[in-house]
């Protein structure tokens, strides 16, 4: 499915694979919602620019739906502070940043990466520095070494 909007505040999308040819927002809910009489789906979104959340943003399954969800975003992530999101996020050229108390899956950043203060993630590689704040938690943390990572839980 081709995305030709700006924003996915208030969307509800069937799985499938969407695309955007260009940078896009997150300014309230996004609902992923499965096809009828399933409880299943995948999803996945390529993005040829920036992807960006607003603060108190969600992104979320529909009741009884559960899935797989990947991005893929050609430019940088930038999650705001108290964001929701679901899905497995790699900014294939550019940096993410997942603000402060906000929680997503696993992330992987082409440059580098900071996760705020207070916020929680999966399983978070990239390919340049790695900056976690105070009181936030992380999966397994990878990538360029030295890591600053608080606490240091990997560095490979």
């Amino acid at each position: 499915f081709d995305i030709n909007y700006s924003d996915f505040g208030g969307k509800v999308l069937v799985p499938g694979d969407y695309t955007a040819l260009a940078a896009i927002d997150l300014g309230s809910t996004l609902t992923l919602e499965c096809a009828p009489e399933t409880t299943t789906g995948e999803w996945s979104f390529t993005i040829g620019g920036a992807f960006t959340t607003s603060a108190d943003s969600t992104i979320q399954f529909s009741d009884g739906c559960s899935g797989t969800v990947d991005w893929d975003v050609i430019g940088a992530i930038a999650l705001g502070a108290r964001s929701t999101s679901i899905g497995s996020m790699q900014s294939i050229a550019g940096a993410i940043t997942v603000g402060a108390a906000s929680t997503c899956d696993d992330i992987e950043a082409f440059a580098a990466l900071t996760v705020g203060t207070d916020a929680s993630t999966g399983t978070i590689k990239a390919g340049g520095a790695i900056t976690v704040g105070t009181g936030a938690t992380t999966g397994v943390c990878t990538g360029s070494c030295p890591l600053t990572c608080v606490p240091l839980v990997g560095c490979s």
